[in-house]
C-alpha cells in the first residue's frame, strides 16, 4: 500500500505518478522553515484543450474516494479556465515529499504530527470516558487505530 486506500497497482500509482508530474510543471509546494504544508496545481485549459477538464474530474474523484484530500477549483479567465487543484493531505504530502526528495527535502509535514496528536488523544478520550457507550467502542478504537 502506498497510502491508506491507494494500492500499489498500475492504475493507482499511476494516477499518482500523473498527479506529481501535474505538481512539477504546473504546481507550487507551499513550504515554510523546510515544512511542507500544501500543495497547488494551477493548469491553463483553453481552446482544444478544455475537452480535458472532465478527465481532471475523473481523477480527483478517484482519489477523493480513496480518501485522499483534495480541492478542485475551476477559475475562469479570458481564455478559457484555470483548473485548480490543492491539498494538504499529510500522506499524499510525504509521498510527493519523498519522490521529490532528490531535488529538496522536506524535514516537516505539519499536518502528520497534528492529525497524529489528536488521534491519540481522541483514542485516549474513547477509553477513559464513562460516559460512551460501550457498544460499538472497540470497532471504533479499532479503526483510528489504523
Amino acid at each position: 500500500m502506498i497510502l491508506q486506500g491507494i494500492e500499489e497497482t498500475e492504475g493507482e500509482t499511476d494516477i499518482l505518478g500523473y498527479l506529481f508530474g501535474l505538481m512539477l510543471i504546473y504546481g507550487k509546494w507551499e513550504a515554510k522553515s523546510k515544512e511542507l504544508n500544501s500543495i497547488k496545481i494551477q493548469i491553463p485549459l483553453s481552446g482544444q484543450h478544455l475537452v480535458h477538464e472532465e478527465d481532471f474530474d475523473i481523477i480527483i474523484k478517484i482519489l477523493q474516494d480513496k480518501g485522499i484530500f483534495l480541492k478542485a477549483d475551476k477559475l475562469p479567465n479570458k481564455n478559457g479556465i484555470t483548473y485548480q487543484i490543492s491539498s494538504n493531505d499529510y500522506e499524499l504530502l510525504e509521498i510527493f515529499a519523498q519522490w521529490y526528495e532528490a531535488v529538496e527535502k522536506f524535514e516537516k509535514i505539519s499536518k502528520r504530527v497534528f492529525t497524529e496528536e489528536m488521534k491519540t488523544k481522541l483514542i485516549e478520550f474513547i477509553n477513559t470516558n464513562a460516559e460512551i457507550p460501550q457498544e460499538g467502542k472497540a470497532e471504533v478504537v479499532k479503526q483510528l487505530e489504523e
